[in-house]
């Protein structure tokens, strides 16, 4: 009987303990869209929540002891476009790091209008979309593999269910162009076949992309003379204020992601 009565108040303490540590932290950044500055004393306000704050002069913000959920910011400045980044997940223990850049808005001191954009702009308004991590990771039945997401996209189709080649407008696997933080990337993907862009699954850790562009056509010629399409994928920045790191696993393979401050926390 002292051995049921113990056991149960390990399993109660146990749950309580888990249920106080369900809290993780928001840490931003905001820059000028343009010139890539950080902004200071923008206003940041959780949405349906009594939170907000200002950004200092380094353009960050943090919101800590956060519960484990799925929020919405809005964003605020004199001078730019308001913003509402709709879709930011907090997990437990964890620091959710992001970066939002705000576009130049010009005032008209007679009428003025707050407009809120819930989703980026893309200079290229043919045939583009944009993804950010969440819609990555979310996606069903893309194995968290960008290339198997895209192939539901318009115009492009995939030549069979075992491989994320990407035949876009009817092109070739091969006239399509990856970017990785500006690199161009001949393949990312695990097992993948000579002479072809695609493989088997994607190589890429979906917990290290910030945001993906596609681009089916009217790219601007700055990508190069691909005929088919660009996809320019942005990797997010590490993790300035402390050591943190997971384990995963899922049909790509199993791995780790440690990373934490360098030199003092500047790098």
């Amino acid at each position: 009987m002292r051995l049921y009565f113990l056991l149960l108040g390990t399993l109660f303490w146990g749950s309580l303990l888990e249920a106080q540590s369900q809290h993780g932290l928001i840490n931003g950044q905001l820059v000028d869209s343009n010139t890539q500055q950080p902004i200071l004393g923008a206003n940041i306000v959780l949405l349906h929540r009594e939170l907000g704050t200002t950004s200092d002069s380094e353009g960050r913000f943090v919101f800590d002891d956060l519960p484990v959920g799925r929020y919405q910011l809005q964003v605020s400045m004199i001078g730019y476009h308001t913003l509402i980044q709709p879709d930011i997940v907090v997990r437990s223990k964890r620091i959710t790091m992001i970066k939002i850049p705000l576009a130049e808005a010009v005032l008209d001191m007679e009428n003025t209008t707050v407009k809120a954009d819930y989703f980026s702009a893309i200079e290229e308004a043919v045939s583009a979309v944009n993804f950010s991590y969440e819609e990555i990771r979310r996606s069903p039945g893309s194995a968290q593999d960008i290339s198997r997401l895209l192939q539901a996209m318009p115009a492009v189709n995939m030549h069979n269910d075992q491989r994320n080649d990407l035949i876009v407008r009817g092109g070739s696997p091969m006239e399509n162009l990856t970017l990785v933080d500006g690199f161009a990337m001949p393949n990312i993907n695990h097992f993948p076949t000579q002479g072809a862009s695609g493989g088997a699954i994607g190589l890429l850790n979906t917990d290290l992309i910030a945001a993906a562009n596609f681009y089916a056509g009217g790219f601007s010629a700055r990508y190069g003379d691909r005929l088919s399409s660009v996809l320019a994928i942005d990797l997010r920045e590490g993790n300035h204020s402390e050591f943190d790191g997971e384990i995963n696993m899922g049909m790509a393979g199993a791995g780790f992601v440690f990373e934490g401050p360098l030199n003092g926390g500047r790098v």
